[in-house]
């Protein structure tokens, strides 16, 4: 199984579980809450954290599930760095996709989870992600689709001009149109994608 708990964790790496919850208060081991609160770490979540803070890789950790380039998996990129809203969205979005839903708070961590999938969804937060929405139009309309969260449709269209690939909510966010709005790019993905 790709998704582990904190025992599980604690045991796979050898140290107390205070220890697995404090790495994820800290923000160093990422992990999400199911809905009855309980953490849950991803097995790729917990082989990033272990090459990052150099600490060996359990040899029995299982194999990550995340998408690899060409591996027809599509992924959910919420690029924002503004914790509150991304949270609630990939929370959101896992109820039917948890497997593919990533948050980048910087360009770097957003290029790395785009790069691993073959097509997709960015949302991209115009107003807290300091990066360049021409730049992601021209890399990547080709496998995935833009949606702009703005603060008001003016904003996003002075951003992204009048592209109509690229689809734009405005905050604050309705969860239901974000949900179908994502449906419906992925859906549009269906002949660009290689799976």
């Amino acid at each position: 199984m790709d998704i582990l708990t904190t025992h599980q964790t604690a045991k796979l790496l050898g140290v107390s579980l205070p220890t697995v919850i404090n790495w994820i208060n800290d923000g160093k081991l990422k992990a999400y809450r199911t809905p009855g609160g309980h953490r849950r770490v991803r097995a790729g979540d917990l082989r990033t954290f272990c090459i990052a803070y150099e600490l060996p890789v359990p040899s029995t950790l299982p194999d990550s599930q995340e998408p690899t380039v060409g591996s027809g998996r599509k992924a959910i990129v919420i690029c924002s760095d503004e914790p509150g809203l991304s949270e609630v969205i990939k929370d959101f979005l896992q109820i039917a996709r948890p497997d593919e839903t990533y948050v980048a708070e910087t360009a770097l961590q957003a290029g790395y989870a785009i790069g691993n999938a073959s097509s997709g969804v960015i949302l991209l937060d115009t107003a807290n992600f300091n990066a360049s929405t021409e730049e992601f139009v021209e890399i990547l309309e080709a496998t995935f689709v833009l949606v702009v969260l703005a603060s008001s449709p003016d904003e996003a269209t002075s951003i992204t001009g009048a592209n109509p690939a690229i689809r734009i909510l405005s905050k604050p966010l309705e969860l239901e149109a974000l949900r179908d709005t994502v449906e419906s790019a992925l859906a549009s993905l269906g002949g660009r994608d290689s799976g």
